[in-house]
């Protein structure tokens, strides 16, 4: 075992499989005993796997004489960890929501069910990142606003724009204003409508 560890320790990941194949059943046993929120049996066996492996990566013989015993215990706290995380408030919504393509009903998933279909509208919207054009008539932009925006979303700064464009620093803080307030009319009367 003390051979196989020191291999493990020195980067040979084939004696990890024979490893993981002799402590197969202590970490099978290990896991029957816990219940992991949110997921199922398999994740917590692979909380256990990951635990073997850094039991065996941070081994020390002069600290334990015995490898088994230090795993099981490696393994056993990472496994109780694991539970008492998937239980904690912070992730309770994710381990009680439910997939918008979860099947209800035959071929159905659940999102054919909702009534508002508006969400596929914002989609189309959110995948037409190239539409650009289309928003700049939106929101009425000028030449010039659509220049320094055009500048400004790839991340130039304000003096870069100054000098591809010509303009002074007051000028381009005064687009960008300018932008700013058309697209937060535009929106706000969207809301309205809808």
């Amino acid at each position: 075992m003390e051979q196989i560890i020191q291999e493990i320790q020195q980067g040979n990941w084939s004696k990890f499989d024979i490893l993981l194949q002799e402590f197969q059943p202590i970490l099978k046993s290990v896991c029957r005993k816990y219940f992991l929120a949110g997921s199922d049996y398999d994740d917590l066996l692979q909380e256990a796997r990951i635990a073997l492996y850094i039991a065996a990566k941070t081994y020390d013989p002069r600290k334990s004489s015995n490898f088994e015993a230090f795993a099981y215990m490696v393994v056993k706290r990472k496994v109780i960890s694991a539970v008492r995380q998937s239980q904690r408030k912070k992730h309770e919504t994710l381990n009680q929501s439910l997939s918008l393509y979860y099947p209800v009903f035959e071929n159905r998933v659940y999102i054919d069910s909702l009534e508002d279909r508006t969400y596929v509208k914002n989609i189309d919207s959110i995948e037409q990142p190239f539409a650009v054009e289309v928003l700049f008539q939106k929101y009425g932009l000028t030449k010039l606003e659509r220049t320094v925006l055009t500048h400004y979303l790839q991340g130039y700064s304000y003096n870069e724009i100054m000098s591809m464009t010509g303009r002074d620093y007051k000028s381009i803080d005064n687009a960008m204003q300018r932008i700013r307030k058309k697209i937060k009319t535009y929106y706000q009367t969207v809301k309205i409508a809808n």
